[in-house]
């Protein structure tokens, strides 16, 4: 039988491959292909010499001739013999014979099957089948199944809930319309005892009644679900045949919402309870509507509400925002919220590209299409449309159609345990996307819908007779008959088919990575390692960054992001041996955390000591640390210089160095090493320069700008301190945040912050409003708004001409009225009175009050030998001359006294390092053997005495 199989298969492949190649198809599926068989020998055989001995059968001319090798390993062959043999089954019956052959058959016609309904328009929907397949598949789910009732017998149904109702008698609608089979229209009688009076056609919350309104939009919503398949008219749904339940809310509020959700949530409980008495067996619901940047934290109920659905059985589709902002930051009601039951839908085209809507790695579950779908209209028409609004009914259908898969474990487990169901068709969903590049970092599946795989997974796991048949297994079943392979075993830490993960780690208290819960040891206590932290703070584009941290053979010690939310701290702590590390950081868009877009950056700590640090860079930064014992700073100039070091792991830091000039206006009090970056007040206004600039922009709609005010000033700019009287007169969606600012500098150059969708692209961006402004400023009320944004990173500065411009940085705004101070802090007004000196902190008459060199600069009245180890060492000069000399005077450091510096005098030290009293090796003679010593010794080394 096997071998038939084999021989089948091989002959359909030929067939399908001759006729899409070479021959249109004329024949009927199992008719046989004229004057061609298929031969498998039992070895490997010249097909030239077969041949040859089979030139002439029964007295007639064969004309047996090699077509192709079919199988090398398998050594099937296809031949063509000619047609003149007026009984092929002689030379079926010759070859069968030869005792090379294994079995020999005629070639047959194949079909390609694929269940395609008859609705005129079908060709229309690529959303179904697009021939670069960007579609869900659905011809080939079709193949298992159409929709509409479970393995057992359940009607499938889907709740629309809409504003404004849908067109349900529309021409391919009607068909799959829901009906309450249980209540009688018009006597004013809840028949079934739901608490709802006459709702035979649905619901609708404002009327209590089942009147549903005509609305265009849920027409082409509940045709994506179900328009009627295979029935010669327009087009088809995800389900040719399916139950859909109208609800009409009414009012567009809160509470109409939970009103509306709470009739599919009573059928379905009824239908649960009665075991299909009553009520209706709803698998889903669907949400085209909602509410943009909404925070699902304001709507505990609402979101909360969506678990109580779910436990019932019943997945909740909502279409998330048809704007271009990222969910998990924004906020978008209901698609924002967390629970398992709200499936979260943005929309794709016909390249799988998301152009319109909004996303998010942690809130939005997956794309589905829902750009130019061709759907049901109202009025018994068809039209093309867009918007996540179809997108999220998409997936609606294909939870319904999933729920049909002839599979009686899904149906029957559907009703003993829905809320299990519930949450296993929602998995097949997720696992069954086509994975899609631009949604791998902006949803949570990282792909869009393919209903095809999803309910292809469901079939997988659905055969009652296969299981686990041993009763020692923690998975065993009990009803299974043949045992499939699957049997799992408790492990050590009791969980059934566990690594012993789940309780391993480290059990020793004394090591870095000692875990508390663990009860076994895995063998990965490090023991006299260290923490080593990294904190990463975001830009304004976190999901671009991630990071691995490996050893030097290569194996990840850590790795993080991409990251969710802007301008926060991301930190990590891993426990790490001594050693040495590569550590790379990676931005996906190319241009590093800092500082196009954000201030983000990064850094590596190791027992609080600072090993690393940036932020500035391109694609990726790639550098290498090092901690442990004798790990350390070896720059004597460092603020954490380590004397004990013996290898630099480039940690030295130098945070500690500053203006320690306490006239300058940036003295550091905290500097123990001053880097030359004092600035000199300025002779007439002293420090803390400002100037003021003044934008009115009255009318100023979306992408619009301020004509620019101008001030003149020096200096470098450091805040921004805004005052601003803002007013909405036409009370649209705009805010205050919303501004975009564009700052000039004299040298042309110019940075911008805020603006809400909407950056010049030709100013330096600081930030979005997100970043930059206070949440006050993100809502449309008339009213004065109060701000300081620090721009000393943006590290701008000139003498001249400076500029302020405001921009409406909403796209789409109607028009808004801007008044606004700005107070520049850092910035003298005017020119700076010239002060001549020596600027050149090295130099003998340096002038820390100097804003001009003159030239003065003189370097030989403070230099002289400032080696403390040298006989002409200088006090106080402060440039070394290089004529500093070691054999004028007595020669502490020949400690061997043998004439000569050498490694035996720094070994006879070091035998003495530490001491503190009476101690025999002195070179400073300060009582004590220390690291002077070792540094006076180190500086003399090679010389003679």
């Amino acid at each position: 039988m096997k071998l038939l199989v084999t021989l089948l298969s091989l002959a359909m492949m030929l067939s399908v491959s001759v006729i899409a190649q070479n021959f249109p198809i004329s024949g009927q599926p199992g008719d046989i292909v004229p004057g061609e068989i298929i031969v498998m020998f039992h070895k490997d055989v010249n097909p030239v010499k077969f041949v040859q001995k089979h030139s002439s059968i029964s007295g007639f001319k064969s004309g047996l001739k090699i077509v192709s090798e079919l199988s090398e390993l398998s050594h099937i062959y296809l031949f063509s013999y000619s047609q003149e043999i007026f009984d092929a089954e002689l030379i079926i019956r010759e070859l069968e014979s030869d005792p090379t052959v294994e079995a020999v058959q005629y070639n047959h016609y194949i079909e390609d099957r694929a269940t395609i309904p008859n609705d005129p328009s079908f060709t229309s929907q690529w959303h179904h089948v697009e021939g670069a397949d960007h579609d869900i598949d659905s011809d080939l789910a079709w193949d298992i199944s159409t929709g509409g009732f479970t393995a057992n017998g359940d009607r499938i149904v889907v709740a629309v809930l809409e504003g404004g109702g849908a067109d349900w008698g529309h021409v391919d609608l009607i068909d799959n319309h829901w009906t309450n089979s249980l209540e009688i229209a018009g006597n004013g009688v809840d028949d079934d005892g739901n608490g709802y009076v006459d709702d035979v056609n649905g619901w609708n919350t404002t009327s209590n009644s089942d009147v549903i309104s005509a609305g265009g939009h849920g027409t082409a919503v509940s045709g994506m679900i179900g328009a009627t398949g295979n029935n010669a008219i327009g087009v088809v749904g995800v389900n040719w045949n399916v139950g859909i339940m109208q609800v009409q809310m009414g009012g567009l509020t809160e509470s109409e919402v939970i009103n509306a959700y709470s009739y599919p949530h009573t059928m379905r409980n009824l239908y649960n309870t009665t075991n299909g008495a009553s009520g209706a067996f709803v698998v889903a619901t669907n949400a085209s509507w909602g509410i943009d940047l909404a925070d699902p934290a304001q709507y505990p109920i609402w979101c909360a509400y969506y678990d109580d659905l779910g436990a019932v059985g019943i997945l909740n589709c909502g279409a998330t925002a048809n704007a271009q902002y990222n969910i998990d930051t924004q906020g978008d009601m209901p698609t924002g919220c967390s629970s398992n039951y709200m499936v979260s839908v943005t929309a794709t085209n016909n390249l799988d590209q998301r152009t319109f809507s909004g996303y998010g790695a942690t809130t939005i579950d997956l794309g589905a299409p829902g750009e130019n779908v061709f759907l049901p209209a109202a009025g018994n028409s068809y039209a093309s449309t867009s918007g996540t609004s179809f997108a999220s009914p998409c997936v609606a259908g294909a939870i319904a159609l999933i729920y049909s898969a002839p599979c009686t474990d899904l149906a029957t487990n559907a009703i003993l345990n829905p809320q299990m169901t519930a949450d296993l068709v929602k998995g097949f969903i997720m696992s069954g996307v086509d994975p899609i590049a631009q949604l791998g970092l902006e949803t949570v599946s990282g792909g869009r819908l393919n209903v095809f795989n999803s309910i292809n997974l469901a079939m997988t796991t659905c055969n009652p007779d296969l299981g686990c048949t041993d009763p020692v297994a923690c998975n065993y079943n009990p009803v299974a008959i043949t045992d499939n392979g699957t049997c799992q075993f408790n492990d050590l830490c009791g969980v059934c088919g566990g690594d012993n993960t789940s309780c391993s780690g480290c059990t020793d208290p004394s090591a870095c990575n000692y875990n508390s819960a663990a009860t076994l040891d895995d063998g990965s206590c490090i023991i006299g390692g260290a923490e080593m932290t990294i904190n990463i703070l975001t830009d304004n584009y976190p999901a671009e960054t991630t990071w691995i941290l490996t050893d030097l053979s290569g194996v990840t010690i850590g790795s993080g992001g991409p990251y969710s939310s802007p301008a926060t701290l991301e930190s990590t702590t891993l426990c790490v041996g001594d050693g040495c590390y590569t550590f790379s950081i990676f931005d996906s868009f190319g241009d590093g955390i800092c500082c196009a877009f954000g201030t983000g950056s990064y850094e590596l700590l190791s027992n609080g000591s600072l090993l690393a640090s940036g932020g500035q860079f391109l694609a990726s930064e790639v550098i290498q640390i090092c901690t442990g014992a004798g790990f350390g700073c070896m720059d004597v100039t460092a603020c954490n210089y380590d004397p004990l070091a013996t290898q630099d792991n480039g940690s030295c830091d130098y945070s500690c160095a500053g203006c320690m000039d306490i006239t300058a206006c940036n003295y550091d009090a905290t500097a123990t090493i001053d880097n030359g970056t004092c600035i000199a007040p300025d002779p007439i206004i002293g420090c803390g320069c400002e100037i003021t600039a003044s934008v009115v922009a009255p009318g100023l709609i979306g992408q619009a700008s301020s004509l620019p005010t101008q001030v003149n000033g020096v200096g470098s700019l450091t805040t921004v301190e805004i005052n601003l009287n803002w007013a909405n007169p036409l009370a649209n969606a705009s805010w205050p945040a919303d501004m975009l600012v564009q700052i000039g500098a004299p040298d042309g150059s110019c940075i911008e912050f805020g603006g809400y969708n909407f950056s010049s692209g030709i100013c330096l961006s600081q930030g979005n409003y997100a970043v930059v402004y206070p949440t006050t400023w993100q809502v449309s009320t008339t009213g004065f708004y109060t701000a300081v944004v620090d721009l000393s990173a943006a590290a701008i500065s000139g003498d001249g001409v400076w500029s302020v411009t405001i921009v409406n940085g909403y796209s789409t705004s109607t028009g808004v009225d801007y008044d606004a101070t700005f107070t520049l802090s850092g910035i003298c007004p005017g020119g700076i009175i010239e002060v001549l000196g020596c600027m050149d902190m090295s130099a003998c008459n340096y002038d820390p009050t100097a804003n001009t060199d003159d030239g003065s600069c003189e370097y030989t009245t403070c230099s002289g030998c400032i080696d403390l180890a040298a006989c002409n060492y200088d006090p106080v000069a402060i440039i070394d001359n290089g004529l500093c000399e070691y054999t004028s005077c007595n020669c502490p450091e020949d400690v061997n006294g043998d004439g000569v510096i050498t490694v035996a005098d720094i070994l006879e030290l070091l035998g003495q390092f530490g001491c503190v009293s009476g101690c025999t090796v002195d070179v400073n003679s300060d009582g004590s053997t220390n690291v002077q010593d070792i540094l006076i010794l180190l500086a003399a080394f090679g010389t003679t005495c």
